[in-house]
């Protein structure tokens, strides 16, 4: 995508419209749609956007966007169902996403502006679960502060305790999580902000990897 764009990362907003669905397709507020109410119903929607939005000329199959292992994908409408399994790192272009104010002030726009692409992540397996009126899909991109040094959202953890992460060189790699608290965050619904404990190991090796404003290029 971004050689094609003068070098420029997917945005938050795609033809006027916010990405959601870990920013992978377009969606008219309020989400979801008021028409849907069964996730049979919500897969046929979802997969229609997916082929509107910005990756799909590059990932034109619907099954690259969700994993046979992610669980949630057996849980029901409104309890949690999500057919998007990844979703895009927060401190990548948030552009068209004015809501998120931190996002927009640490964010990095240009692929160039990543140092060591080979160790910084772009997509991330998340594992977050939202009830009720956000069903169907991770909302925004996945996310961490940098700064405070603060989870926001949850990651998978439905390969034995690990998930897996897509790096800005091109290859993906797997990697197990050691905290509890991290594995726990992924069993609740609408996580955020949550904590883990003193001296963090997953948190350390996501904010080691996390590309954003602090330690990339000007």
């Amino acid at each position: 995508y971004q050689e094609e764009n003068e070098g420029i990362m997917m945005p938050a907003s795609y033809k006027g419209q916010q990405l959601v669905g870990g920013m992978f397709f377009p969606v008219a507020w309020p989400w979801p749609p008021s028409h849907i109410k069964d996730k049979g119903q919500a897969l046929v929607y979802i997969k229609g956007q997916l082929e509107k939005g910005p990756l799909w000329p590059y990932a034109s199959s619907h099954d690259v966007y969700n994993c046979p292992g992610d669980g949630r994908t057996r849980l029901e409408w409104g309890k949690g169902w999500t057919f998007d399994s990844y979703a895009k790192a927060g401190g990548l272009n948030n552009t068209g996403n004015p809501t998120w104010g931190n996002g927009m002030n640490q964010h990095i726009i240009k692929y160039s502006q990543i140092i060591s692409p080979s160790d910084k992540y772009v997509f991330v397996e998340e594992g977050t679960k939202y009830a009720g009126g956000h069903g169907g899909a991770n909302l925004g991109p996945w996310a961490l502060n940098p700064e405070t040094k603060q989870w926001i959202d949850p990651v998978a953890v439905w390969h034995n305790g690990a998930s897996t992460f897509s790096f800005a060189d091109g290859h993906a790699e797997s990697h197990r999580w050691l905290e509890h608290t991290t594995k726990k965050a992924s069993d609740g619904q609408t996580q955020l902000l949550w904590t883990g404990p003193r001296g963090d190991r997953d948190l350390a090796w996501c904010l080691e990897r996390y590309a954003w404003k602090g330690n990339s290029r000007p």
